[in-house]
C-alpha cells in the first residue's frame, strides 16, 4: 500500500463509495421503479459498511467494544439481508 493511504484512509474512502451507492440506488428506484427497495439497499450495504467501520476502528485504535460494536451491526444487517433473500420478499430470491 502506499505510504499516504493507510488502513483508515482507505476505510473512509470506501465507506464513502458505499455511500454514494447507496444514494445511486435510492435515486433510481425513485426515478424509474427498478432496482431494490430501501430496506434491501440497507440491509445489503449495511453489513459491508459495518465491517468497513470495524477494520477502521481496529486501523486507528479505538478500544475494542467500538469494533465488538461494528461486528455487531455487521451481522444483524447480515442476518436482516439473509431474512429478505431466504423468505422470498425479494423477485427471484
Amino acid at each position: 500500500m502506499p505510504a499516504w493511504l493507510d488502513a483508515a484512509l482507505a476505510a473512509d474512502l470506501i465507506s464513502g463509495l458505499m455511500l454514494v451507492e447507496v444514494a445511486w440506488l435510492l435515486w433510481r428506484r425513485r426515478r424509474t421503479g427498478r432496482g431494490p427497495r430501501a430496506g434491501e439497499v440497507l440491509a445489503m450495504l449495511g453489513a459491508g459498511f459495518a465491517l468497513v467501520m470495524a477494520l477502521r476502528s481496529v486501523a486507528t485504535g479505538l478500544a475494542w467494544p467500538w469494533t465488538a460494536l461494528w461486528l455487531a451491526l455487521a451481522g444483524i444487517a447480515h442476518i436482516w439481508d439473509l431474512i429478505q433473500r431466504i423468505g422470498g420478499s425479494r423477485p427471484g430470491a
